[in-house]
């Protein structure tokens, strides 16, 4: 099993965190790996670093595997 202890994840989750600069107001998303990381993000329209993090909504994962589907959820036959 991996870390995440989710068994569809194939790799732990990496951490995604939205931007947006100061200085065009372009909004992007980049992969955060090690805080140091933090320090080298630039804006990819106009390359500022006078970028500042934003609260996004968290990804969720829903639970009795209905998968967005509109019939029942589950694995049961006729479920």
């Amino acid at each position: 099993m991996n870390p995440s202890g989710l068994p569809w994840l194939k790799s732990p989750a990496m951490p995604i965190y939205e931007y947006a600069c100061q200085d065009c107001g372009k909004r992007f998303e980049e992969l955060i790996v090690r805080k140091s990381d933090e320090a080298e993000v630039v804006c990819p329209a106009c390359k500022s670093k006078q970028v500042g993090r934003q609260m996004s909504a968290p990804a969720a994962f829903g639970s009795g595997g209905g998968g967005g589907h509109a019939h029942g959820g589950g694995c049961a036959p006729g479920g």
